[in-house]
């Protein structure tokens, strides 16, 4: 690793939290590969591809707007992941379980 003499930018928590707007994209983005969590999950790593090269390049050009961005895009996308996947799984255990007729 390379040692850097610059201070490391401050970003404050508020311009990392994900707006209304930005969850309800997301969870449209989620939403629209299917109903499994897994599809949901696939979404969020297809999404968020190529998000960490935006971070890296933003924080090395000082560009901490642009880091916020990023971060609050990806933080969106992962909760809508989360709730999709709760949503399914509480589905799931409501469903009343299968009766094997003829089973020992």
């Amino acid at each position: 690793m390379r040692a850097s003499t610059k201070e490391a930018p401050v970003i404050p928590a508020a311009l990392l939290t994900p707006s209304r707007a930005e969850l309800d994209a997301a969870r449209v983005r989620i939403g629209d590969v299917g109903a499994a969590f897994s599809a949901g999950y696939a979404a969020l790593g297809l999404a968020a591809t190529g998000l960490a090269g935006v971070i890296r390049r933003a924080l090395a050009a000082g560009d901490i707007e642009a880091v916020a961005v990023a971060v609050r895009r990806l933080e969106a996308l992962d909760q809508a992941a989360a709730e999709r996947r709760a949503a399914v799984i509480h589905a799931d255990q409501a469903r009343p379980a299968l009766r094997v007729v003829g089973g020992r």
